[in-house]
């Protein structure tokens, strides 16, 4: 692959990083790989603030990764990323996480769609992004980035305990660049619906989710979360509570999958109207094993 079409990028896991067991969580993993494709479109010279300024944006679709262990703290990792494939609207973007003395930790997959950040609808890839890119057919891993259902609106979900109601709102820290809420905190926000004994001494080895819908400041959310057995929990992020002027699942970036089809994934459309049910935001599936030993 060539140097622009191969990107990487470093990373010390820091103390924020970690987990009680001082392992980075499955959120910072997701940030390291959102940076590394950061980074690589900034190599493109289309990062992500001159994209802005042109008014357009990458939005994560569908995407997951699979891990056989999580770098420690203070541990330095590397992620590699590439485009394997695109679209007129999407890209599939691959990644590899690897240690410092180049142990494969995990690779990851990713579908992100190209969007119109002022329409909120998809819009057709630059050429010289894809011909800085050039796309090579290489997957990394064999995980899938077709649909996924969440589990039902009513799965049990623990931060009903301590959130009287159901779930909470949406905070201004939450919210990226492209105005919405960025796809990691999806995934802190769902797995906190997991039981404790799901959690504890568990690695979270496998997860793939889908960005249904968009999900802005103010709204209110749901996670929940559902056994499916031998260590495997389908997860979901819910929306709840009256929609806000553009539907309750935001200005609809269109979760709309296929890449081609567009606009799908809104909320209701009238200003103020009452949410009958809770709308599924994102779904996921998880498989967790207990955690491997690992020097730190």
């Amino acid at each position: 692959m060539s140097e622009k079409a191969l990107h990487s990028r470093s990373f010390p896991v820091l103390y924020d990083d970690v987990d009680s067991l001082a392992f980075a969580k499955p959120v910072s993993l997701l940030h390291y790989l959102e940076e590394a494709a950061a980074s690589h479109c900034e190599d493109s010279g289309w990062g992500v603030f001159r994209l802005l300024s042109e008014g357009h944006g990458w939005v994560l679709l569908r995407g997951g990764f699979e891990m056989r262990r999580y770098p420690a703290y203070r541990e330095n990792v590397t992620v590699e990323t590439w485009v394997s494939s695109s679209r007129r609207f999407c890209a599939e973007r691959e990644y590899r996480v690897l240690s410092a003395s180049s142990e494969v930790l995990g690779e990851a997959r990713a579908l992100w769609l190209f969007c119109d950040l002022g329409t909120r609808r998809p819009a057709t890839i630059f050429p010289e992004i894809l011909e800085a890119w050039a796309p090579n057919g290489k997957c990394a891993g064999s995980l899938a980035l077709d649909e996924i259902d969440g589990p039902p609106a009513d799965a049990a979900a623990p931060l009903d305990v301590v959130a009287p109601g159901g779930g909470f709102a949406v905070r201004a820290g939450d919210i990226d660049t492209n105005g919405h809420v960025n796809n990691a905190i999806y995934l802190s926000w769902a797995l906190e619906a997991l039981p404790r004994e799901a959690r504890e001494g568990m690695m979270l080895r496998k997860v793939r989710g889908q960005w249904k819908k968009e999900i802005t400041f103010g709204l209110k959310v749901q996670p929940r979360a559902a056994s499916e057995g031998d260590g495997r929990y389908r997860l979901g992020i819910y929306g709840a509570g009256p929609a806000g002027p553009a539907g309750a699942g935001g200005a609809g970036v269109a979760a709309a999958g296929a890449g081609d089809r567009a606009g799908a994934g809104r909320g209701p459309e009238r200003e103020g109207a009452a949410v009958a049910a809770p709308w599924l935001a994102a779904a996921a599936e998880s498989e967790w094993t207990p955690m491997p030993a690992a020097k730190r």
